[in-house]
């Protein structure tokens, strides 16, 4: 479908209303329904301006669509009628030799779609996993297709809005994931994503590693676990993170052991954040493992003996260069 992207705050004020006019310093002769995409990039200058409006922005995503009914070169007369209707949106703007690109039947999507934007106007067709190629693409196909949960060996869907009921199917209904079942139920938590993520990167031929972390720290408590990937490119290596909802992207560094500190760091953040206490005894109690899974469907407990029994503990060589 036709998609034009624009930067927040603009287009969010079309989306929620506020504005019915585009501006492009060129014309169309396209009529039809087009897909609103935020950019990357806000103008945050621009939204200071809005604030009493308290909008919420989105970017790098599909927000809603709308109907382009009509091209206008704005002169000065259609010009001076905007500023006058609405000088909020409108006043501080200069319109001279553009187009007023008139959209109407304008609807917001409850559920954005991630996706990259492009120049111009483009057409969007969301990708199939197979088709996936850059590790951006994997990025927002995961935004739109894979939630925070897992599918129980009992039949059942659980996610973490309920933390308690959560843990529980965690040590007793868990089976890890591998790609075809994450994709089938849409739900894993880090330690399933990571599976799709190692699926993905070892098809597109990327060097990657992948990692966990945790606090050994003797009998129940509430330290978490977490697994994640990195991989490298053009001598960089990067860390990919979707699980994490609070740490979410694709990050650079200059190397492996700058993007697994980073991480560390983020984890002992997290375990704070959650009310554990952070001692000198419990950062020393950190262990990060790189590990491969040979054998998908098995239990937590089962996971938990994979990594303490088959994989590479690199915990000194992260901390020493701390």
């Amino acid at each position: 479908m036709k998609t034009l992207t624009i930067k927040n705050p603009w287009a969010t004020l079309i989306i929620e209303g506020h504005k019915q006019y585009e501006f492009r310093s060129w014309k169309t002769n396209y009529r039809g329904k087009i897909l609103i995409h935020t950019s990357k990039k806000e103008d945050k200058e621009d939204i200071k301006r809005f604030e009493s409006l308290n909008l919420k922005y989105i970017n790098s995503a599909i927000i809603g669509e709308a109907t382009l009914t009509d091209c206008i070169l704005v002169d000065k007369e259609f010009d001076e009628n905007l500023r006058k209707e609405n000088p909020l949106v409108y006043g501080n703007e200069h319109y001279n030799k553009t187009y007023a690109w008139k959209l109407e039947n304008i609807k917001k999507y409850d559920k954005p779609i991630f996706a990259s934007g492009h120049l111009g106007l483009w057409n969007y067709e969301e990708k199939a996993y197979e088709d996936l190629k850059t590790p951006q693409e994997l990025y927002y196909f995961m935004e739109n297709n894979i939630k925070y949960g897992i599918h129980g060996t009992d039949g059942k869907d659980y996610d973490a809005s309920d933390d308690e009921k959560f843990q529980n199917a965690c040590n007793t209904v868990y089976a890890l994931c591998d790609k075809d079942r994450i994709l089938k139920y849409g739900l894993g938590h880090c330690w399933d994503q990571t599976e799709l993520e190692r699926d993905f990167f070892k098809n597109n031929n990327y060097e990657h590693k992948t990692l966990f972390i945790c606090f050994m720290i003797e009998g129940e408590n509430n330290y978490p676990t977490h697994a994640y990937l990195v991989y490298k490119k053009d001598d960089k290596w990067y860390l990919f993170e979707h699980s994490d909802y609070y740490n979410r992207g694709i990050k650079k560094f200059d190397s492996y052991e700058d993007a697994v500190r980073h991480q560390m760091n983020n984890h002992i953040k997290g375990a704070k954040d959650m009310g554990n206490e952070i001692n000198e005894d419990v950062i020393n109690s950190i262990r990060i493992y790189e590990y491969n899974i040979e054998k998908h469907g098995i239990s937590t407990e089962e996971f938990i003996d994979n990594i303490l029994e088959n994989s590479n503990d690199i915990t000194k060589k992260i901390i020493k260069k701390s």
